[in-house]
């Protein structure tokens, strides 16, 4: 992978950090260099403790990456760290349009 241009995190027309911030989630899609597209879920730890503490078994979510805080530099920092560490070798790319 070295070499390649860097992933790029993309975020829909409607994104808007100050609501995911106080959600404390959001989601984007990631771009690699080759052009295949992934999904991914941006959670805090605390809102991770509140879905669990809501009485799910769990918490199941394909893309999902922690971060400190729902800030476009912790998610791209996020993304950036993901991509080096391999995680998106083991997603599914999204479906050419």
């Amino acid at each position: 992978m070295s070499g390649q241009a860097p992933p790029v995190l993309l975020f829909s027309e409607d994104y808007d950090e100050l609501y995911c911030q106080h959600k404390g989630l959001c989601g984007g899609t990631v771009v690699a260099p080759d052009g295949a597209r992934y999904e991914v879920f941006f959670m805090e730890p605390v809102r991770i403790a509140g879905e669990v503490a809501d009485g799910r078994p769990a918490l199941v979510e394909s893309g999902l990456l922690v971060v400190p805080d729902i800030t476009r530099a912790a998610m791209e920092a996020a993304v950036q760290f993901a991509w080096k560490e391999g995680f998106f070798d083991r997603l599914k790319p999204i479906p050419p349009e």
